[in-house]
């Protein structure tokens, strides 16, 4: 499949699947579909902000978990190996 093949196939499928989320939306809440497509950026943003949001939890969250499971590990050590706990 040459490129300008892959670019159609993707902007086919990237348009049905816009169209799909606006007659669902429309559905949902009644909004016009002009309105809907009017306020996609807004909702992209919002959803890009909302993401990195989340992210910066997770990583927050596995570092601080990594951190306990660090010191926990240590403490194992430093009781099965007295020169561990001297040089800790």
């Amino acid at each position: 499949m040459g490129f300008a093949s892959k670019l159609m196939f993707g902007g086919a499928a990237a348009g049905a699947a816009l169209a799909y989320y606006v007659s669902q939306r429309h559905d949902r809440t009644g909004e016009s579909y002009l309105g809907i497509v009017r306020s996609l950026p807004g909702d992209a943003q919002r959803w890009v902000g909302e993401a990195r949001r989340r992210a910066t939890l997770a990583l927050e969250d596995g570092r601080s978990a990594a951190r306990e499971r660090e010191t926990e590990i240590s403490r194992q050590l430093a009781a099965t190996d007295p020169a561990v706990a001297a040089a800790g």
